[in-house]
């Protein structure tokens, strides 16, 4: 039996799939794992410290995390060994959620790299999909639009609905400026993809791409549907928490300014700068600086921080169901996810 479970840990969580419901009930037994493979002097010890550095990483325990990267990296001796992709990934995760955006994108490079030379076609497509705009943020790549058509069509290529959903939410947020149209086109074939796997299916990365994409191109029912679906869930990390109530408080701060406010005290403690990462942030605040005075802003600010992870995200679900509601009584049905 314990070598079942390494063997189910090692082999079925690539990070793309940590965000899975499978890959990340897998993941949540990554400490027993490690146990079973101290104890047993197991050589897939680097695996296994990898592993449990992203699950510390995806709960947001800074410290443990970087702990198992370093004796991981130490045991592995070469930076660019395989067995490090979720060393990578984890980096990735607390280098994005201080909003180092240089230092999240150089982890998704080795990433990117790994599953190409492996041939993990899935992987590949996920992440760079995912990296895109990063990377670009980062001042790390300078790609054109017909440069990520090829992502897109990895995706199609692979098969998978999470991965062909993501690069077209991506997609959609590159054609924005050129060609508004094709954007939104593009936005809508994402969410019908989702919407085709049925309630059974959360993908919550996915999902916080697709909403903050359609946050950005204003369609709000996309936006809220897809953050409130991952939400019903739960959030698999506490990054992909912080990014969903970002979707559902930069929708909604012209309609419910004081819980918008309130939402973005919770983030700012989640995530610490990664406010840098969310284009939409900027007109949220000027919605909830319009509606509210200082005085009150701040309280609502410093009540959000207050909230723990589960108060944030019951708070979130209801400002996006009762947004939600309002949206779909006034304007046609879209896509639902």
């Amino acid at each position: 039996m314990p070598a079942t479970a390494v063997e189910l840990l090692v082999t079925g969580v690539r990070s793309p799939l940590a965000s899975v419901t499978v890959g990340r009930a897998l993941l949540d037994f990554a400490q027993d794992v490690l146990g079973i493979v101290r104890a047993r002097g197991d050589r897939r010890l680097v695996l296994v410290l990898a592993h449990a550095a992203l699950l510390e990483a995806f709960r947001g325990e800074r410290e443990r995390a970087e702990t198992l990267c370093r004796e991981a990296a130490e045991l592995a001796g070469d930076p660019d060994a395989d067995d490090l992709y979720n060393v990578w990934a984890a980096q990735n995760w607390l280098r994005l959620s201080v909003g180092d955006l240089v230092g999240a994108g150089e982890c998704f490079a080795r990433i990117i790299a790994w599953a190409s030379r492996n041939g993990f076609d899935f992987e590949r497509a996920v992440i760079t999909a995912g990296s895109w705009l990063i990377l670009e943020q980062a001042g790390l790549q300078d790609a054109s639009v017909d440069d990520f058509r090829v992502v897109v069509e990895l995706s199609r290529r692979v098969g998978a609905p999470s991965a062909i959903a993501m690069s077209l939410a991506i997609l959609a947020q590159l054609l924005v400026r050129t060609d508004p149209d094709a954007a939104h086109a593009s936005l809508l074939e994402a969410a019908e993809w989702i919407e085709a796997l049925g309630p059974a299916f959360v993908e919550d990365a996915t999902l916080a791409t697709i909403g903050m994409v359609a946050a950005h191109l204003g369609e709000v029912e996309i936006a809220l549907a897809a953050a409130r679906r991952a939400l019903d869930r739960g959030a698999s990390s506490t990054m992909l928490l912080a990014a969903l109530l970002e979707v559902v408080a930069d929708t909604v701060a012209s309609a419910a300014p004081r819980g918008a406010a309130s939402l973005h005290g919770a983030i700012d403690v989640l995530a610490p700068g990664m406010e840098q990462v969310f284009d939409t942030r900027p007109s949220a605040v000027e919605h909830i600086a319009a509606a509210s005075d200082p005085s009150t802003i701040e309280h609502d600010r410093a009540a959000g921080a207050q909230l723990t992870a589960r108060e944030a995200t019951d708070l979130a679900r209801t400002l996006a169901s009762r947004a939600l509601d309002e949206t779909r009584s006034s304007v046609a049905v879209r896509p639902a996810l």
